[in-house]
């Protein structure tokens, strides 16, 4: 009732469509009639205002309002309605910031790895394909990260520091190996990857090659 500027007393008897704009009842009686001839269910979405409202049609079998009434079997409906509005906010903004977290990652100066509990590659950019000398960042995906390092030893050490230590790494020297077998040397800052509960499920890094400043030294 609110949702139509009324009130529940004010709306019994009288034709819903009548207090709808044009459009948007003809939307509303094209999915009623949907729902009684094909006997399920019809969904309706409405966009109107800034507003999202989302609404299933459901058709009543004989009776189905209760009343006693001898109509017959579907033709009635019965619709649910739901503002979904903050919820479709929330969601588009979350694929925004998502977005433009990509589009940062993409964009670093350094190397971003991102690899799951199985110590494989689920992410990578750019950067990280230059580095470790592929074709494009998606060749590194579902690699082992071990395979990336000379020193397995090291790079275990490093994984027991981010699961079940401090939960990051910082300024960490590693050997990398790159496609061809040559080998530079990369610095790298890594934190855990944790689930809702806090769970870690994996971890992300980002490497720097610091090769010509230890050549330096």
């Amino acid at each position: 009732a609110s949702s139509l500027g009324s009130t529940r007393e004010a709306l019994i008897g009288t034709c819903v469509w009548d207090r709808l704009p044009d459009d948007l009842a003809r939307g509303r009686r094209e999915a009623v009639a949907r729902a009684l001839r094909e006997r399920r269910p019809a969904p309706i979405v409405d966009e109107r205002d800034g507003r999202t409202i989302h609404s299933t049609c459901y058709p009543l079998a004989r009776g189905g309002c209760g009343d006693g009434s001898d109509r017959a079997p579907g033709s009635r409906v019965l619709i649910f309605a739901r503002d979904v509005t903050a919820r479709i906010r929330a969601e588009r903004t979350l694929e925004n910031d998502a977005r433009r977290l990509r589009e940062i990652i993409e964009h670093l100066p350094d190397a971003y790895l991102q690899s799951d509990e199985t110590g494989r590659v689920m992410m990578a950019n750019p950067m990280a394909a230059r580095q470790w000398g592929t074709a494009s960042a998606e060749d590194l995906v579902g690699r082992p990260v071990d395979g990336l390092w000379a020193d397995p030893a090291r790079r275990e050490a490093v994984r027991a520091e981010i699961w079940r230590g401090s939960g990051r790494v910082v300024d960490w020297i590693e050997e990398g190996v790159r496609r061809d077998g040559s080998r530079f040397w990369g610095s790298i800052n890594g934190t855990a990857v944790r689930d809702d509960a806090g769970r870690i499920v994996g971890m992300q890094w980002m490497v720097r090659d610091v090769t010509a400043r230890r050549e330096v030294r």
